[in-house]
């Protein structure tokens, strides 16, 4: 389904801008007058506009791989129990306090009230998701099957964050040894024990 950019003034006089889902240019303007929003203007929204979502202030700490697997397992649980997006990303802000997953679960929020889809909302967020995992979030809101999709995407981030730690293990005792022997072909030899 086509996605459109509207700017528009609620009823209240406020103005508003997001995204719509509609089939059409006048089926997106009806959509907002029965949300209570007069369209200013209503324009096709473009995947280029994807990677430059506003409001994202940079220097921020990237989640770590376990973060990134608690984050998408919650999002997925709640998503399967039927919460809103909105909501299961409300739960995970307040479970979460001032640390970086609450943090990037307040963006994605935000952007998803704005009417942004999650997959847009989480490409909002430069460097904490992949492609790869922006593509498969797409694809489970469009096919119906996102707690599937942020199921295996849990799995998945599970087995790599594993995998990277069996390798830093395996390569922690290779290293010991040759700092070791470093330090062995450095130290002088004694010199009481030569005649």
């Amino acid at each position: 389904m086509p996605v459109w950019n509207y700017s528009g003034i609620r009823q209240s006089g406020e103005r508003t801008r997001g995204l719509i889902d509609a089939d059409s240019l006048q089926s997106a303007r009806q959509k907002l007058k029965k949300e209570g929003i007069l369209p200013v203007s209503l324009e096709p929204h473009s995947r280029e506009e994807e990677a430059r979502v506003p409001g994202t202030p940079s220097g921020r700490r990237r989640l770590s791989g376990r973060d990134l697997s608690t984050f998408t397992r919650q999002l997925s649980i709640l998503v399967g129990a039927g919460v809103p997006i909105v909501e299961a990303l409300g739960a995970i802000l307040d479970q979460g306090g001032e640390t970086a997953p609450a943090r990037i679960a307040s963006q994605i929020r935000d952007r998803v009230k704005e009417g942004r889809s999650l997959s847009v909302a989480m490409g909002g967020e430069p460097g904490t998701f992949s492609p790869i995992y922006l593509n498969m979030v797409r694809a489970g809101e469009e096919s119906g099957t996102l707690e599937i999709m942020l199921n295996r995407l849990a799995d998945l981030l599970e087995k790599q964050s594993n995998t990277r730690r069996k390798v830093m293990g395996s390569l922690f005792y290779p290293v010991m040894l040759l700092g070791v022997g470093v330090l062995i072909g450095r130290l002088p030899p004694d010199r009481g024990s030569l005649p």
